[in-house]
């Protein structure tokens, strides 16, 4: 049984307070971080903090094409069946896969570009970020397409506290800039652990027989009004 949109009513009602929800949760978010910027800088050295720099940049370059409109293709089709979700699971999952052992393979690279040997590991533990990512995205799909923007926030703060706790005490331990991948990977580990718990879905096998492209991805470019741009679509 297919999953429909919320009705336009409903969506207009659920906008404001989802709206006050979300700047609520980002604004605690912020405050999140701002405190972990400031508790950290006193813990760790600047060169530590230069190390995870480095990382951050390489992750948030793979972030961008980990996920490819797959997320927002699950929240903006109108109607979405638990197969074509379990479909959408798994070729979020197996992206975010091939982008971790891809980052195994440009790790030694990276960490000798810059003559920094722990680079490689720091590269290596966080390349688990980018399945883990990966498995989460649908289920926060899930959540946004049912409006539960409170539960996605609650789920945010929290999860960011035990990371920053986590992290605070690594670095009190002496674990210097493994504290801040410590942080990053328990934050995202956790957050996957509450969609999973929180949510109605589950992933279930991959639907080979399921067109993902032509049911539910809106890569396709509407249909033209003009008859010779019709025209030349038909004739592609």
């Amino acid at each position: 049984m297919s999953s429909p949109a919320p009705s336009a009513r409903s969506l207009g009602k659920a906008s404001a307070r989802s709206g006050v929800t979300t700047l609520s949760g980002q604004m605690a978010q912020l405050a999140i971080q701002m405190t972990a910027l400031v508790v950290l800088a006193r813990l760790l050295e600047p060169r530590e903090y230069g190390l995870m720099a480095i990382v951050t940049v390489v992750i948030g370059i793979g972030e961008v094409f980990r996920d490819v409109g797959l997320s927002t293709a699950a929240v903006q089709a109108k109607e979405i069946s638990p197969a074509q979700r379990s479909n959408l699971w798994w070729c979020a999952t197996g992206i975010g896969s091939a982008l971790a052992v891809l980052l195994l393979c440009v790790a030694p690279l990276i960490a000798g570009l810059y003559h920094q040997p722990e680079l490689l590991l720091m590269l290596v533990a966080m390349s688990a970020s980018f399945p883990i990512a990966g498995m989460a995205s649908q289920l926060r799909a899930g959540f946004q397409r049912e409006m539960r923007f409170g539960a996605l926030a609650l789920i945010t703060i929290v999860t960011g506290l035990v990371a920053l706790g986590v992290a605070i005490l690594a670095a009190l331990s002496g674990w210097g800039a493994w504290a801040l991948v410590v942080q990053n990977l328990t934050g995202a580990t956790l957050s996957l652990i509450a969609l999973l718990l929180f949510s109605s879905w589950r992933p279930r096998r991959y639907y080979r027989p399921l067109r993902l492209r032509e049911e539910i991805l809106p890569f396709r470019p509407p249909p033209s009004r003009d008859p010779d741009c019709q025209l030349s679509l038909e004739q592609r």
